[in-house]
């Protein structure tokens, strides 16, 4: 393992490999001695053209490289999708299964020359974070460097690893947000697991975990948000756990469910600190909001989460910018540096994805709103409204609901509604007919709410 010492040479020797002739002719080699180094910064220090020519090099090549073992890595990077080359627009377009059809020998004389188009979807992922980090290096700092055998490497920690641990741990917070909206906004499949508490319930989760999937490898609309045919092969599936559920897994619990491959090399098991531990006051910063993103109820909910499984492409994540630059105040005699990070963050509707949840979570009631009055021979229409509330997460489809009305026995009239709570009604209702109106939960029916118009 290098030292510090040993660090710092070798990076003011490749920065020395990549300099221009005239710093190479006037900075000499470095060795893994004080006085050496002492005598570089020397030279250096006399020259703002050499200072702006070692600090520009330091930030844009070497330095990142020098200290990337002692970065902070974001877990969750393996989805980072990298440089979006072209444009500020990423186009996922999926193809839908085709329609089958019965052979018809007599019908195929007016439908042969039908065509057909495919069922093709799209969905747009836009540049939609601009953030940088800026940090100031002063003539002090930059002469401290070259005081010890220690101090290229102190600098380069100073400069460039408050920088990027900084946008890899913001990417890494707004990534377990991704994941927390979906857990919340009912359009994300939520499996019912036992919280983990020690290796039997852990081997529960991996049970449930490896149930799913199986069942992503089979085509299947039930396990992605836009409800498209679609598939996930093993070497593209990934297991988000938090730290507590992973230190109840043994090698043995892995190996079962991915097999042996799997429990050796860890490679698609993802462990997070927690998906309710989102730093609330630095993800509004870096979200540009006003208001915490989640109140204490979501905070609450989202501790509920025992793991995610999903597809490495339900992530939609890439660089649209992410340089540093650096510019010279010469009158207060100090260098600020910016780190641009551009993203675009999102989430596929497509791709597979399934969370893994404890405790209640679903829909806890149906409440319909005020009715409309009838009139007997006054047709009419009117829309009514409903509210679903939610137990702890809320899971794909939650906010859908059924419709439904019936006529009391007698009735003389008609009476619709539409999926939309559009209630309608015609002139033919004589007084005391009733029309009760129901809204049902589609994903639990025995969370429902009824009301009964009497026509006055």
């Amino acid at each position: 393992m290098k030292t510090k010492t040993n660090v710092s040479v070798d990076v003011l020797n490749r920065i020395h490999d990549s300099a221009s002739v005239n710093y190479q002719t006037a900075v000499p080699i470095a060795t893994p001695n004080a006085d050496n180094i002492r005598d570089i910064g020397a030279v250096i220090m006399d020259s703002p053209n050499l200072q702006n020519e070692f600090l520009n090099t330091l930030i844009n090549r070497i330095g990142k490289v020098v200290i990337k073992t002692r970065l902070f890595e974001n877990p969750l990077k393996p989805f980072n999708k990298g440089i979006l080359e072209y444009g500020e627009t990423v186009e996922e377009v999926f193809v839908n299964l085709c329609a089958a059809n019965q052979y018809d020998a007599a019908a195929s004389e007016n439908t042969v020359w039908k065509r057909v188009f495919p069922d093709v979807k799209s969905q747009f992922h836009v540049v939609n974070s601009e953030i940088f980090y800026k940090q100031s290096v002063g003539r002090r700092e930059l002469e401290k460097a070259f005081l010890s055998a220690e101090g290229v490497y102190d600098l380069v920690e100073y400069i460039i690893q408050k920088m990027y641990v900084s946008a890899n741990y913001d990417e890494f917070l707004v990534m377990k947000y991704i994941i927390a909206k979906a857990a919340l906004d009912g359009t994300t499949a939520i499996y019912p697991v036992t919280a983990v508490t020690d290796e039997a319930s852990a081997r529960g989760l991996l049970k449930a975990a490896k149930l799913i999937s199986n069942n992503f490898e089979i085509l299947s609309t039930e396990y992605n948000t836009a409800g498209v045919y679609n598939s996930s092969a093993k070497e593209d599936q990934y297991l988000i756990i938090d730290n507590a559920n992973d230190a109840n897994l043994s090698v043995d619990c892995l190996a079962y469910m991915f097999g042996p491959t799997f429990a050796q090399n860890d490679a698609k098991k993802i462990r997070v600190d927690g998906f309710d531990k989102l730093d609330i006051p630095r993800l509004k910063a870096v979200l540009g909001l006003e208001e915490d993103p989640f109140n204490s109820t979501e905070l609450a909910a989202l501790g509920n989460i025992e793991g995610v499984l999903l597809d490495w492409a339900w992530f939609q994540i890439y660089y649209k910018l992410f340089e540093t630059r650096f510019i010279e105040n010469p009158e207060n005699l100090y260098e600020n540096t910016w780190l641009h990070a551009w993203k675009v963050y999102s989430r596929s509707i497509f791709e597979n994805c399934v969370i893994f949840a404890s405790g209640t979570n679903g829909v806890a009631s149906v409440t319909l709103g005020e009715v409309p009055t009838v009139t007997h021979g006054v047709a009419g229409t009117a829309t009514i409204d409903h509210e679903v509330t939610i137990a702890g997460l809320s899971p794909k489809g939650a906010e859908r609901v059924i419709w439904s009305v019936t006529l009391g026995d007698g009735a003389t009239g008609t009476a619709t509604i539409t999926q939309d709570g559009k209630l309608t009604w015609n002139d033919a209702f004589t007084a005391d007919d009733t029309i009760t109106v129901t809204v049902t939960s589609e994903i639990d029916p025995t969370k429902t709410d009824s009301a009964t118009i009497t026509v006055v």
